[in-house]
């Protein structure tokens, strides 16, 4: 004669907590608190390191901006002049006082009578008065830029601000230095805002 076992529920564990595959109800709600954690964890290292690979990119960004930036600007002057006595004069002008100097304007040699030199016959130097160069910092598109004659050319993006820096605006400075501030800022998509100061100080021709 078949008996039918009769089952009176969950097995109890000694402390009268319900167990399920040997596990109590305590030990799964505390190993899964622990899982938890453990993911929570795992989760904000990811997005700190996407933060810090983000901040990382945009300070390379810019410090690559700024510094190939630099490199045309003193290019173009250290062929310029502070002390041209030409007219009309080549010399090197920024646009106004502080704190609205953020353009200048001025004039390089170049062969202008086609002698394959930058000389005249009397050996003075031809200057491009009728071609200037012009750096310039646009607030509205946040660039610096570089313009002459129907080219313009954008030198750095992220721009906040640029200021130059002659003798009669910095003491600390010789008649044929020209001092440049820049700064660029940039926002990673981790909304983290990034600033880069660069200033440096480049010699005139003469």
């Amino acid at each position: 004669m078949w008996r039918h076992s009769r089952h009176s529920g969950p097995a109890k564990n000694k402390g009268g907590f319900l167990s399920c595959a040997g596990l109590s109800v305590m030990e799964v709600m505390v190993s899964t608190a622990i899982l938890s954690g453990i993911l929570i964890a795992l989760a904000m290292i990811q997005v700190s390191g996407k933060d810090m690979y983000e901040i990382g990119q945009a300070r390379a960004d810019m410090q690559a901006q700024a510094r190939n930036a630099i490199q045309r600007i003193g290019d173009d002057l250290r062929n310029a002049t502070v002390t041209s006595a030409g007219i009309p004069s080549p010399n090197l002008q920024i646009a106004a006082a502080p704190p609205n100097n953020t353009g200048l304007t001025f004039s390089i040699p170049s062969d202008l009578d086609g002698n394959g030199l930058i000389t005249d016959a009397n050996g003075q130097l031809e200057w491009d008065t009728g071609n200037p160069i012009t750096y310039q910092f646009l607030a509205d598109t946040s660039q610096l830029v570089r313009r002459q004659g129907a080219n313009t050319t954008v030198l750095a993006n992220n721009v906040q601000s640029v200021e130059f820096f002659n003798f009669m605006m910095d003491s600390g400075l010789e008649r044929e230095e020209l001092r440049i501030d820049l700064t660029l800022v940039k926002t990673t998509g981790t909304q983290r805002v990034i600033t880069y100061d660069y200033s440096t100080v480049i010699q005139v021709r003469n």
